[in-house]
């Protein structure tokens, strides 16, 4: 469990967790960024935390999210200023969802069982924030540090230390993947363990806001220009390094403000339940895997049907946050061709301007859609309790329309119309329009299904009926990162062949990346209909 600590923490602490007792005085404090009012009266339980305590959960992801951006805007173009190929840049970037499904189970049972007077995962949190910002610096600075090191041991060749530098890169890129599983996870999963049910739904609001601030200052920043850039050798090296350190100190701010406001209860690992075991599985890895296993089991079945919806919608994200900026640049070099314009590197550089104008609308979207979009949608609790029978049908159907299963199915169908209009798409503004209209359902996707999961998590504590599956909450988390990484990583076999195709026909790029665009459609489709069923609950 975790709760409050700051200014008059008395205030904000949170009596539904046994180790924290009940205030013993009158207080009501008016939460003006959300409008609700905690109250307490002597023993009282109070019904909200206050938007301050949500905006020091959550604010983590917006440092992790600005540490992606950073990869995904410029990661491909610096490996490839080292030396970097093409195929080894589809593999690097094949292990970022690998280590997601193989290492955040992992982490998420370690953290379960973890006993440390810190908490179950504060400690997480902070190790895997100063592994992230070590990797990152380090993929900044490869080349420099792999001839300082040359350097220090008198070896003077520097074709040697140039050669050397690709393969330091993918390094520090692979333990930069495994780096940030233990800090997503643990950022999520405090988010769990730290809000009662009812707010579960604005927690992940204001996890999703996060990211979408992340986005924004990352497409922001990447736009401006760098200083004494007359005095840089590689600007495009230099424009990395800049982003990394932006990244690496919004970071650690965030978080800093996580661990050093929300404090967990240190005896949590008491009521942890061992999974059974036989007398072979004694090594450590054999416990941790039985721990994975043990969570899967103790998902409920909704849960489950949560993670085949992110499986099958992951496998569509995948293809528009890789592709989706070489699509909308490709767009605007077809059209310059059309009008017998030749192409130069101030064109091309245009071309990926307005590719990150559009993510930078799209980005904002995803944003506005995290702030409005929760204060319509009713928690499964609250739709139980507004559907009596004496309710009209009309009413019925209208409070059924503000279930999160059906907005995240309706955000999916929105996905699916705009992939499959890629095909037929030649304007670069249209395609602006289309890149933006995806916001809004990558604003629900990241808002939605954490929603649901954390809700079902946090609806179970003090149950003594599902105890262990709340003690073992952080591996039901991880699990569900598996569900969102395996099918990126399946997503990115198909990618290749359908690019593979498409060189060997002769179409061109552009009609490559809409085949990749619209394929990933009919995925997203398929998650659709699986929300739907989510929300019938049948």
């Amino acid at each position: 469990m975790a709760y409050w600590h700051g200014p008059s923490s008395d205030t904000f602490n949170n009596p539904i967790y046994a180790h924290i007792q009940p205030s013993t005085y009158s207080l009501e404090v008016e939460d003006s960024l959300d409008g609700s009012t905690v109250g307490y009266n002597d023993g009282e339980e109070p019904q909200h935390l206050p938007s301050v305590y949500l905006i020091a959960l959550t604010c983590g992801v917006g440092g992790l999210q600005l540490v992606w951006s950073t990869l995904f805007s410029h990661g491909s173009s610096y490996l490839f200023t080292l030396g970097v190929s093409k195929s080894q840049s589809s593999l690097v970037w094949a292990a970022a969802p690998i280590c997601g499904a193989i290492v955040q189970p992992l982490v998420g049972a370690i953290s379960d069982r973890s006993q440390s007077s810190w908490g179950r995962r504060r400690p997480f949190i902070l190790g895997g924030a100063i592994a992230v910002a070590v990797s990152i610096t380090v993929l900044a600075w490869i080349e420099p540090l792999i001839s300082a090191i040359c350097d220090l041991f008198q070896l003077h060749d520097r074709l040697a230390a140039k050669a050397a530098s690709p393969y330091g890169a993918i390094l520090a890129l692979v333990i930069l993947n495994v780096a940030i599983q233990p800090l997503q996870f643990g950022i999520r999963a405090l988010i769990v363990d730290a809000c009662p049910s009812e707010q579960q739904s604005i927690a992940s609001a204001w996890a999703g806001r996060f990211t979408g601030i992340g986005n924004i200052v990352a497409y922001i920043a990447s736009s401006l220009p760098l200083p004494f850039s007359f005095m840089l050798g590689n600007y495009e090296q230099w424009r990395f390094r800049y982003m990394s350190l932006l990244s690496v100190a919004a970071l650690a701010i965030t978080t800093l403000v996580s661990i050093s406001c929300i404090h967990e209860d240190s005896t949590a690992h008491e009521s942890y339940r061992e999974p059974e075991l036989s007398h072979q599985q004694t090594t450590p890895l054999s416990i941790i895997v039985a721990d994975v296993v043990s969570g899967w089991k103790a998902m409920s079945l909704r849960t489950r049907r949560v993670c085949r919806v992110q499986f099958f919608a992951w496998m569509g994200w995948f293809a528009f946050h890789f592709y989706s900026t070489s699509y909308m640049s490709s767009i605007y070099l077809a059209e310059i061709q059309h009008w017998g314009i030749d192409i130069t590197s101030a064109i091309k550089d245009d071309g990926m301007r307005i590719a990150t104008l559009a993510s930078l609308l799209s980005a904002i979207a995803a944003l506005g859609t995290t702030i409005i979009l929760p204060y319509f949608a009713a928690p499964e609790s609250k739709v139980e309790h507004v559907l009596p029978e004496k309710h009209s049908q009309v009413e019925q159907k209208k409070h059924c329309w503000m279930q999160i299963e059906l907005i995240w199915a309706s955000s999916h169908i929105l996905y699916a119309m705009c992939a499959f209009s890629t095909m037929f798409v030649t304007s670069s503004t249209i395609g602006t329009v289309l890149v933006a209209l995806i916001g809004l359902s990558m604003g629900v996707t990241q808002w939605a299904p954490f929603a649901l999961i954390g809700e079902e998590l946090a609806s179970r504590h003090g149950d003594l009926e599902f105890g262990s599956c709340t003690d073992q909450s952080g591996a039901i988390m991880g699990i569900h990162n598996a569900a969102t990484s395996i099918p990126q990583v399946l997503a990115a076999l198909v990618c290749s062949c359908v690019f593979w195709i498409a060189q060997r026909a002769g179409v061109g790029e552009r009609s490559g990346t809409s085949w990749v665009l619209s394929l990933s459609g009919v995925a997203v489709v398929t998650a659709a209909w699986f929300a739907w069923r989510l929300g019938r609950r049948d």
